[in-house]
């Protein structure tokens, strides 16, 4: 097969696919174990060791990602005249687009209709009771 004059090279025989630890030049000695003496351990109890705490890392980027959301969104209370009904809004600042909203619209044109049904119900009842009084 012509390759375009591409030489090819033998594929490497071995592959370590552990790490090799060199030892130290502050003293540390290798420990006695059953690998092969190309393998290297290192006792490293005692030696001073990078730590990272994660935990505290996560929670310093979730406040800067809380911090930047709320630079975009801000929370408005709106009381419905109609029925004194408190609504929580939560607006993108940047575009006016309402992103959460409790209770949602759903649930206030529910109650608009449930509403509606029942001073309808009231309205009946009144005008039947007018009409069984005067008969």
């Amino acid at each position: 097969m012509d390759l375009g004059g591409i030489r090819m090279a033998p594929a490497a025989t071995s592959v370590s696919l552990v790490p090799r630890v060199e030892p130290t030049s502050s003293g540390t000695k290798a420990v006695a174990t059953q690998l092969p003496r190309s393998d290297v351990v290192v006792d490293v109890r005692g030696q001073a060791s990078a730590t990272l705490d994660a935990r505290a890392q996560d929670q310093q980027e979730q406040a800067q990602r809380e911090a930047l959301l709320r630079s975009f969104i801000q929370t408005r209370i709106i009381i419905r005249p109609e029925t004194r009904e408190i609504i929580s809004r939560s607006v993108d600042t940047r575009t006016g687009d309402v992103i959460e909203q409790f209770p949602d619209q759903t649930t206030l044109k529910l109650k608009d209709y449930l509403k509606a049904i029942r001073d309808s119900m009231e309205r009946q009842n009144t005008t039947a009771q007018q009409v069984a009084r005067t008969a």
